[in-house]
């Protein structure tokens, strides 16, 4: 049975774009940004994931015997050698994708806490000047003593 043109070309698009979900939808962070420049990328770890979930799942598939036994693809006879090899080609896309979405997420990060760093170093420090309330003495200006409690201090216990 060979299968219709459509269903055979969405198999080859399936194959073609499956692999490869942290290569396109995980965005890393600019090459170099200044603190002051505001920008966006993947913090998430889910695109990453679900591309070695994927090699997983295809590896289960393909190597442990799981799934369609005659290894028909959308009505694609294959040998047991080229369906091997397109589900050794799946794996190795879906993991080569995946550690790539690992690196750009780590470096995002990296990159998003280095910015929040720079911001929090740039930010001016706060005046040093007298405690609101506090009392000084007219001439010098420094700090006045305590004043003395008007109330007696209580006895000490025997």
């Amino acid at each position: 049975m060979t299968a219709p043109p459509l269903a055979r070309a969405a198999a080859i698009v399936a194959l073609a774009l499956g692999p490869g979900c942290s290569l396109i939808a995980v965005d890393g962070p600019p090459a170099l940004a200044a603190p002051d420049v505001e920008f966006t990328c993947t913090t998430s770890w889910a695109i990453p994931v679900a591309d070695f979930a994927g090699a997983s799942l295809t590896a289960a598939h393909e190597l442990g015997g799981v799934g369609n036994p005659d290894r028909e693809w959308t009505g694609l006879s294959l040998s047991p050698d080229h369906g091997r090899l397109i589900g050794m080609g799946i794996i190795a896309g879906l993991v080569a994708s995946g550690i790539v979405g690992l690196d750009r997420v780590h470096a995002c990060r990296d990159a998003t806490a280095e910015r929040e760093r720079q911001r929090r170093e740039q930010q001016p420090a706060p005046q040093a000047g007298p405690t609101p309330g506090a009392q000084t003495t007219p001439a010098t200006g420094a700090p006045a003593a305590p004043a003395a409690s008007a109330a007696p201090a209580a006895p000490a216990s025997p």
